[in-house]
């Protein structure tokens, strides 16, 4: 029985993304221009100045929620127990599969070093390097 009602939730939730979708409100392009000509009226920093030639205009996200809907059940988990960690400031933190993008973000994000084991595959397609543990908030992965 628990299976099924975990499975018309997760239904549920995609069809009131779907429908979140669909009803998005959109940036026109009078919208963008008029945003563009008010933000360089008001902008008096030379380093921010608006070059038309850069321009990837994200017309969504001015009416978008933000954050969206949170699905991840381990979410204020992970914050919980990443504040926990960080209380007790461990020179480092010994995990065992653990969410990379969840609970192991939220300690780098707090200068803490992680030695990270799992039996899974770290698929790692972006650059890490800047993760050095002798600097804080880097990681050691150990994985099959």
């Amino acid at each position: 029985m628990k299976n099924i009602k975990k499975f018309f939730t997760k239904i549920k939730n995609r069809l009131n993304r779907y429908k979140q979708k669909l009803n998005r409100k959109i940036m026109s392009k009078e919208e963008v221009e008029s945003d563009r000509k008010k933000y360089q009226e008001l902008n008096t920093d030379k380093r921010f100045i608006i070059n038309n030639k850069f321009d990837y205009i994200c017309r969504e996200d001015k009416y978008a929620n933000n954050g969206g809907v949170i699905e991840n059940s381990y979410f204020v988990q992970d914050i919980w127990g990443a504040r926990k960690v960080s209380q007790n400031k461990p020179n480092m933190h010994y995990d065992v599969g653990s969410s990379v993008q969840g609970f192991i973000a939220h300690l780098l994000g707090a200068n803490q070093n992680v030695n990270l084991i799992d039996i899974r595959p770290m698929n790692n397609d972006f650059n890490t390097t800047f993760l050095q543990p002798k600097m804080g908030g880097g990681v050691e992965i150990y994985s099959s």
